[in-house]
Formats: structure tokens, sequence, C-alpha cells
């Protein structure tokens, strides 16, 4: 095989890797953003997205995102964009 193309692939697979690795901790980082703020303001009570957003200085579409995808957050079932703690 031609060097450059090894080359190539190899700058390509490590690229994609760093990409990956960079969204993964942000999206850790902020996770732990929002669980922390629900903890220090009663673990057992309701969030709406828009006062997670507020309080925690992140945009309302990635509190959303994260809330959504997260483990430790679970959506309210009673009423739409209410979060709680899993």
């Amino acid at each position: 095989m031609n060097d450059k193309f090894i080359i190539g692939i190899v700058v390509s697979v490590a690229l994609i890797a760093h990409i990956w690795i960079f969204k993964w901790v942000k999206f850790k980082i902020d996770e732990a953003t929002i669980v922390n703020y629900i903890k220090q303001h009663s673990a057992t009570s309701v969030f709406s997205t828009d006062t997670l957003s507020l309080n925690t200085h992140i945009k309302l579409a990635r509190v959303t995102e994260i809330c959504a995808k997260s483990r430790a957050i679970t959506a309210y079932i009673q009423e739409k964009e209410k979060w709680v703690l899993s």
C-alpha cells in the first residue's frame, strides 16, 4: 500500500476518535452540571427544562438533549419538558 494512503487512514481515524472523545467529555461535563444542580436543590423535586437551562447556563436545546440521553436523569411522565433524577 501507498504510505500516503496509510497516513491518511491513520489521520482520519485519529480525528474521528478525537471528535468523539471531545463530544463525550462535553456531554459528561454538562450532565454533571445538571445533576449537581438538581441534587443541590432537592433531589426529589421536578425541574423544567427552562429552569435547568437558566440556572446552569446551558442552552435550552442542549439541556433537553442531555436530559433525554442521560441515565442519571429521567423524564417526568406527568408533565412535558420536566426532569427528575433517576
